[in-house]
């Protein structure tokens, strides 16, 4: 029996990239002996090739607790899916998580009784204690981090503190997955970004903090995609890799050094940049850095 059913609602794509943040929890879950099943809508296909994928027929025997990762756009279809498939199975527990539930978190709950629960920020110390509080029906008053109803109110708990040692948490839940489905796998240094963007919810989603896992810890995990999963190339999704330049350069050194040999990509700021530490990390396989330019019109930035 399935403890829990972790869906990724990504849209079907020719881009896909595997659900990084889902197999985390996933790691951690099962380290403490839930049993996890990892759903991606992106590589769901139906019989009728040409027929776009029913989400409802992709939800179809899915544990009692249903737990799904959000991002702003595809809210209005979750919540509308999600109504339909509590009509069907009322004794479904619907729990979202995600940045873009996070930032609504108290409206979606005031007027969509279909979500349950919903988690904010990071999950790996929320879910498990969500879980057992749910199989048990046990009060969710105690823990931090959530927002549901009770007697039809809806009570937002205190957040969840931050995870300041990223070395705690165990690898991802690789084995989830079937790599020969994706583009290409999306790993992270780091968590959060420090600045003050007004336009972005990024930022105040990780407390303007960044936490960075060891280098060692990282490199590990490189290697377990290179040599066990046979992976050639990665990308590197923190909002902010290039933060810290000296860790930018021990990072490449340390891929030199151990003869890792794997393409990546990263995402970068501009003003972060200089040819020095381009030039570290073109030597250590860097083939791309996306950057945030977000308008090329004052009018537009001041707005």
């Amino acid at each position: 029996m399935v403890d829990i059913t972790l869906v990724n609602p990504v849209f079907p794509s020719n881009t896909t990239i595997p659900p990084y943040g889902l197999l985390y929890l996933a790691a951690v879950l099962e380290k403490q002996g839930y049993t996890v099943e990892v759903r991606d809508y992106q590589t769901y296909t139906c019989e009728d090739s040409w027929e776009y994928p029913n989400f409802l027929d992709f939800l179809k025997g899915s544990s009692s607790i249903i737990g799904a990762t959000t991002y702003s756009f595809n809210l209005p279809f979750l919540v509308k899916a999600f109504t339909e498939l509590k009509r069907e199975h009322p004794e479904k527990k619907i729990v979202l998580g995600g940045i873009g539930a996070t930032g609504v978190h108290t409206g979606i709950m005031e007027n969509f009784p279909c979500i349950d629960v919903i988690v904010r920020g990071e999950g790996e110390k929320t879910l498990p204690e969500l879980i057992t509080a749910l199989d048990d029906n046990n009060p969710l008053t105690t823990i931090p981090g959530i927002t549901y109803r009770e007697n039809n109110t809806v009570v937002a708990t205190p957040p969840q503190p931050r995870i300041t040692d990223l070395d705690e948490l165990p690898h991802p839940a690789f084995h989830k997955i079937d790599f020969s489905h994706y583009l290409v796998p999306n790993i992270m240094y780091s968590r959060g970004c420090p600045f003050d963007c007004s336009f972005c919810d990024i930022a105040p989603y990780w407390d303007r903090k960044n936490t960075r896992k060891s280098l060692s810890h990282f490199l590990e995990e490189i290697k377990i995609l290179r040599e066990e999963y046979n992976q050639k190339r990665i990308a590197i999704v923190d909002d902010t890799f290039v933060l810290n330049k000296k860790r930018v350069a021990e990072f490449c050194e340390a891929l030199k050094k151990e003869h890792v040999d794997i393409e990546w990509g990263c995402y970068g700021r501009v003003d972060l940049m200089d040819e020095s530490m381009i030039g570290d990390m073109v030597k250590a396989g860097c083939k791309k850095v996306y950057y945030g330019v977000e308008s090329g019109n004052n009018d537009v930035l001041k707005t």
